[in-house]
């Protein structure tokens, strides 16, 4: 079998230009994703395997590309556009205004929605339980009783397949923190690059905020992802 590439902690960089924006307990939480992510991804017999503080393993592979695009097109609303508002000191020109609270709340929206349904497809096709690993008082994912009850609070789960699977690994299965390790592992698997600029987030974060000796970081979070907008004055 074909040797599969590594993960490599030197190439997991992200960038939190925002990290400002996050309190102390938020960027603890972040940076603990990738603590120990080198460590939780492992290759046997030319396989690479992502292993959970539990004990849940789980084998890393391949994923059609062609799925995460179906799914983007077919699954996410449309991009919402920036607003335009006057500009008093040139009347009949506008700007950009990315501060807008119902378009700040439409892009996080939507970049939420695009961040879970790419965390979908990496996790229910990017990964395979292995079975024997799974611990004793977690039942597998294709026992109905672990999702009893999940519609009665608006959560829709499939009854089979991949997407049964990926949601029963983000509600029952694997903690927060074993949940974001392992769709960075199985994104980073796939090819997917994932860039922290550690050193700029502590410095952003300690320009705002006191008392955090946190360090590292995660892919970009969705609600930290504004789009600035090109801030040129536009003829109405």
């Amino acid at each position: 079998m074909q040797d599969q590439p590594q993960l490599q902690p030197d190439t997991i960089k992200v960038n939190l230009k925002d990290a400002a924006k996050l309190n102390p307990v938020q960027l603890d939480a972040v940076s603990k994703v990738f603590a120990d992510l080198q460590k939780s991804v492992t290759t046997e017999d030319g396989e690479e395997y992502f292993t959970a503080t539990t004990g849940l393993r789980l084998r890393l592979q391949k994923v059609n590309t062609f799925i995460l695009q179906e799914s983007m097109r077919s699954t996410v609303q449309e991009e919402p556009v920036v607003p335009k508002v006057p500009i008093k000191s040139r009347p009949g020109y506008f700007e950009d205004n990315p501060d807008d609270p119902d378009y700040v709340l439409a892009r996080e929206r939507f970049n939420f929605d695009r961040g879970i349904i790419a965390m979908g497809v990496y996790l229910g096709w990017g990964t395979e339980l292995v079975e024997e690993s799974l611990p004793p008082k977690i039942v597998h994912w294709a026992d109905p009783s672990w999702s009893a009850g999940f519609t009665q609070v608006g959560i829709d789960v499939p009854t089979e397949g991949p997407l049964r699977y990926f949601n029963w690994l983000r509600y029952y299965a694997l903690s927060e923190i074993d949940l974001a390790r392992a769709a960075a592992a199985a994104m980073k698997y796939n090819g997917v690059l994932l860039e922290v600029d550690v050193a700029d987030a502590e410095e952003s974060f300690r320009d705002t905020t006191v008392g955090s000796t946190s360090t590292g970081g995660v892919p970009e979070e969705p609600s930290l992802d504004r789009d600035n907008g090109s801030g040129q004055e536009q003829p109405s």
